[in-house]
């Protein structure tokens, strides 16, 4: 009989420098409930495994691996799909080329995960899954997908555990590790109050290329959302529309984290106070931030295009 702390031990013996491990769990824990029949085709697994890392190595930018040149071939190609087609939501990717991805996740689960996956289970555990090389999908017995069922949300918790840990150790100083493991996709909240609070305290013009707002100007975070995961006065700006489009997810030129500071050093304690919102953040910490998100290798730098004379 199957029992969650099998899959404790399971996961607690895995090889420690990889991902494969929780991630197949995950994406079982996610397709094994809903599934009919007795067997899930490696195609399918291969697409949730893509939605999975796709989560990790585009919209967080987390590293798999030591180092990005050190991952896999197939991340390296989803990262090289996210920048060719200039999209970081999953489901803006064209379908030719999520289906291209997926099939290359098929491979890899055929060629370096599903053998391996029960290396380390505990003695007397029944598989969750059986397989053999060369089948085109795995077998999943009325008794697993009775335990998946009725443990799905356990086990999701089981994964993004081992997982966040394994990214702790090699994504450095990067905050809200645990966070994005379990998060699907990034979800923000409205900006419209912060954006009413800016146009209070800071210059009528873009924070970047230093023009005057001709239209709407928008609120932009200097360091990306997606690595901070919140909404900090201290890191955010006014922009114009073409600026945080260009700009979208990356770190800015280190020009643009010394005008920050200078831009935080004239906002007021009365704007603070005013609006109910927490202390700006001590200037040393968000240079701090930068150099970390730098030596995570975060994709940049930028910075807008000169003006043409």
């Amino acid at each position: 009989m199957l029992e969650v702390s099998d899959v404790v031990a399971l996961m607690r013996y895995a090889s420690p420098s990889k991902t494969d491990a929780p991630a197949l769990l995950k994406a079982l824990a996610r397709r094994v409930p809903t599934m009919t029949g007795s067997r899930l085709t490696l195609p399918e697994i291969g697409n949730e495994f893509l939605k999975l890392y796709w989560n990790q190595t585009v919209v967080y930018h987390l590293r798999q691996a030591a180092a990005v040149s050190k991952e896999p071939d197939v991340l390296r190609a989803m990262r090289a799909a996210a920048e060719r087609h200039d999209v970081r939501e999953f489901d803006r990717l064209p379908l030719a080329e999520r289906e291209t991805l997926a099939r290359k996740m098929s491979k890899t689960l055929a060629s370096d995960v599903l053998d391996r996956f029960h290396a380390s289970k505990p003695a007397g555990m029944t598989p969750l899954f059986t397989w053999s090389k060369g089948d085109a999908s795995i077998e999943i017995s009325d008794a697993s997908r009775a335990f998946f069922t009725a443990n799905a949300s356990a086990l999701e918790v089981i994964a993004n555990y081992r997982w966040a840990g394994y990214l702790e150790k090699i994504n450095l100083l990067a905050p809200g590790i645990i966070e994005k493991v379990q998060r699907d996709g990034s979800r923000r909240g409205s900006l419209t109050k912060l954006h009413a609070m800016l146009t209070e305290t800071d210059e009528p013009r873009c924070f970047y290329c230093e023009r005057n707002f001709d239209a709407r100007s928008v609120v932009d975070h200097v360091v990306p959302w997606n690595y901070l995961l919140t909404d900090e006065y201290w890191d955010l700006v006014l922009a114009c529309v073409p600026c945080q489009t260009a700009k979208a997810d990356r770190l800015p030129d280190a020009r643009f984290i010394t005008k920050l500071v200078a831009t935080n050093a004239r906002r007021t304690r009365g704007i603070l106070e005013k609006h109910r919102i927490s202390p700006i953040a001590k200037m040393d910490r968000v240079t701090q931030l930068f150099a970390a998100a730098v030596a995570n290798e975060w994709p940049g730098p930028w910075a807008p295009k000169p003006a043409r004379t």
